[in-house]
């Protein structure tokens, strides 16, 4: 019969046979178990894996997924693989981290936002103003100016329509070096922005919620209280979600009208500093 409890006997001697016996309540019921170089891995009929330090016995993490498995190895670089009954042999990597190199001349590293290009080419914005473009061999570096000044903060880069739209304090700028002005719009100060679609980028403002048209470079006022915008995101439906230092507001593009949430929950009444939404 399927179980949820295992038991572990370790310093087993046949002098008398003695041992000692420890157990791991396992969440699921499961049918199989095996070891890898640190691991103990239980396999539940649920599909899971759980897994376990082979000398402490604390559960490390659980993977799952839509397969049936029925062992997994570590690699020489920490790298696991799933043998499944149902989808073949599935590989997580372990480390997925690398670190890009830097020029050593260069020393502003401290970066605020990040894109990148269909081709693989980063670029990253820091607080110097500058954006860094690399693909790991060459190293260029962008810098916008306004009316020679240096700006500070490059807190968003987004790219849209074969063009590379830059959002800092100082204006919003079009491929590093030309800026977008507007008489009708004041675009000092550039909090946040996302890309709306392929055409519309929505920008976050000291003093509320602008709209950018990426084709023609036009900026238009959407129509928000004069709120300061803190934060700034988009749900899969396309309604846009903005905090504001008085709390959280949804935002309906197509309507042009915004809705406080602040009644829903005395926390939404709290300034908000970040937003992202889950699957």
């Amino acid at each position: 019969p399927f179980t949820k409890k295992c038991f572990i006997y370790t310093d087993v001697s046949d002098n008398h046979i003695r041992f000692t016996v420890d157990s791991i309540d396992v969440p699921d019921n499961y049918f199989a178990f095996g070891f890898t170089k640190s691991y103990l891995n239980i396999y539940c009929i649920s599909g899971k894996i759980c897994v376990y330090n082979k000398n402490t016995l604390l559960q490390q993490f659980i993977m799952s997924g839509n397969y049936a498995p029925n062992s997994i190895y570590n690699d020489s670089k920490e790298n696991i693989w799933v043998c499944t009954i149902d989808k073949g042999l599935i590989l997580y990597k372990q480390n997925q981290l690398q670190q890009v190199q830097l020029p050593d001349e260069f020393k502003n590293t401290n970066f605020l936002s990040i894109a990148r290009k269909s081709n693989g080419v980063l670029l990253a914005g820091n607080y110097n103003g500058e954006i860094i473009e690399t693909d790991r061999r060459k190293f260029i570096i962008h810098t916008s100016l306004k009316n020679g000044q240096t700006i500070l903060r490059q807190r968003k880069i987004i790219l849209s329509q074969n063009k590379v739209f830059s959002f800092s304090e100082l204006g919003i700028f079009i491929n590093y070096t030309k800026q977008i002005t507007s008489k009708k719009v004041d675009l000092i100060y550039a909090k946040n922005a996302i890309a709306f679609n392929d055409s519309i980028i929505i920008v976050a403002q000291f003093n509320g919620l602008n709209k950018l048209n990426t084709i023609t470079n036009e900026v238009t006022k959407l129509f928000v209280l004069n709120k300061r915008i803190t934060a700034l995101t988009k749900a899969k439906d396309g309604s846009i979600y903005f905090g504001s230092i008085d709390g959280l507001y949804k935002y309906d593009y197509n309507k042009n009208i915004q809705l406080p949430l602040l009644q829903n929950n005395p926390l939404l009444k709290e300034r908000v500093i970040g937003l992202s939404l889950t699957n």
